[in-house]
């Protein structure tokens, strides 16, 4: 880099530090790790590497952890939100973790830019030097370029996208109330649209088709029958990802409780009114949900594939979940295309693939800083597919293709979420709300 760009690039860090009164921190002898993100990849790979750290080297080394938010989102739980089962704040983690072992930091800020090349990171606080850099910022909504998508749909991506649908379905309701039966305004105010059938939007209509049951029922005067939940579905079925059988059950199992399921039914576009299909078809909605796909985050898009090899977007890393030609940098979670053993099929973009990613880089990391030569390569292990959806129904499907379902598959889906919440604090939360949920007592108030 020329001289004069590098004092021009000096000169702007030095007025960034000024203006933020010394909040970015000065890269000084230690080894720093910068984490990108606090999703369950990120979350998982600090945790795994407090762990597993030695404190003799521990001294000489700094963690920091770089979000927007200053909270882990259990994301498994998020439709429930959505449809009152449990309080949003049952789902939201705290990513600052007190230890002695090492100086770790947390920066609330925007990641704006990653310089893989001169080992920096561009925030909204400023340049932030590294070391070591775990890029986990996992995904983002894709909407496929469909009109109106942004517009008109609410996606169910976050915290705030929960309460959205809550405070959406509630509203419809409210103003439906005031309508009499037959006015084409009821009809659509009373029509839920689910858009896409993989397991989040399965779980969705699920839990809406149970919500809009209990608001007719117990504080409305309309009667159920007049409700509509509508889940499309572009593919020949749902849940691509699962078995062909588990994904016949699925749909059974949700028609069985008055969900009308569309498939092969492409969506063209997404207006104020409704949904229309590819074969000209519209349903007239007031209340479009978007759950149809994710794409690769925009900051690790905008990386240079000059630079970086990528597929679908997705960095390419090696067994150790390197960069390619970069040694110090990571990718895991939904930022990583990572094959384990295959040359084909990457590991899936899912939680639990987030979490044993983080896991593992954790140890490997911890490991080779502690000069400790680290062998064993990522091995991707498939816990099955577990959904629910419903009250009292769910599917489980394990790796060797045995399926449970109704109760039973509930009741797993319950039990093993319960232990993978971080704090006892949300554990007993969220044990109150489904206790409450049992009793027919469900969150029905909105905010807007």
């Amino acid at each position: 880099m020329p001289w004069y760009r590098r004092k021009t690039m000096q000169a702007q860090y030095e007025l960034d530090k000024k203006a933020l009164g010394g909040l970015i921190p000065e890269k000084g002898n230690k080894t720093r790790i910068l984490v990108l993100g606090s999703g369950f990849a990120g979350m998982s790979f600090i945790k795994s590497f407090l762990k597993n750290v030695k404190y003799d080297i521990a001294e000489n080394l700094e963690l920091f952890l770089i979000t927007i938010k200053n909270y882990h989102l259990f994301t498994p739980l998020l439709y429930q939100v959505a449809t009152g089962l449990v309080n949003e704040y049952h789902i939201l983690d705290p990513v600052r973790i007190k230890t002695k072992k090492l100086d770790y930091r947390v920066i609330e800020a925007e990641i704006k830019e990653i310089n893989i090349e001169r080992k920096f990171v561009v925030t909204s606080l400023g340049n932030i030097a590294y070391d070591y850099l775990v890029i986990a910022l996992g995904s983002v909504d894709n909407d496929f370029g469909i009109k109106g998508v942004k517009e008109n749909a609410i996606p169910l991506k976050s915290a705030k996208d929960a309460i959205k649908i809550r405070s959406k379905i509630i509203s419809s309701f409210e103003r439906a109330s005031l309508l009499d039966i037959g006015n084409p305004m009821r009809k659509s105010l009373l029509t839920f649209v689910v858009i896409g059938g993989g397991p989040t939007g399965v779980e969705l209509v699920g839990a809406i088709r149970d919500y809009v049951k209990q608001l007719c029922n117990k504080y409305y005067s309309i009667d159920s029958s007049e409700c509509r939940v509508i889940l499309i579905e572009a593919a020949n079925r749902l849940l691509l990802q699962a078995r062909e059988k588990t994904a016949e059950k699925c749909r059974r199992i949700l028609e069985s409780r008055g969900v009308r399921v569309l498939l092969n039914a492409k969506v063209v576009a997404v207006e104020q009114d409704g949904v229309v299909l590819a074969d000209g078809t519209k349903i007239e909605s007031s209340n479009v949900f978007w759950t149809a796909g994710i794409k690769v985050n925009p900051v690790v898009e905008n990386i240079s594939d000059e630079l970086v090899l990528k597929k679908k977007g997705r960095i390419i890393v090696d067994e150790y979940l390197r960069v390619q030609n970069y040694p110090y940098a990571f990718a895991i979670g939904d930022n990583a295309w990572v094959t384990s053993g295959s040359k084909l099929n990457p590991v899936p973009a899912m939680a639990s693939a987030a979490v044993q990613q983080g896991e593992y880089l954790g140890k490997y990391l911890a490991s080779i800083l502690s000069n400790y030569t680290f062998k064993k390569p990522f091995v991707y292990k498939d816990f099955g597919l577990m959904l629910s959806l419903g009250r009292f129904k769910g599917i489980v499907e394990f790796p060797n293709g045995w399926v449970i379902t109704g109760f039973l598959g509930w009741l797993i889906w319950r039990m093993v979420h319960l232990v993978k919440i971080s704090t006892m604090r949300n554990k007993l939360g969220v044990m109150f709300d489904w206790a409450m949920a049992l009793f027919k007592r469900r969150i029905v108030t909105r905010i807007d």
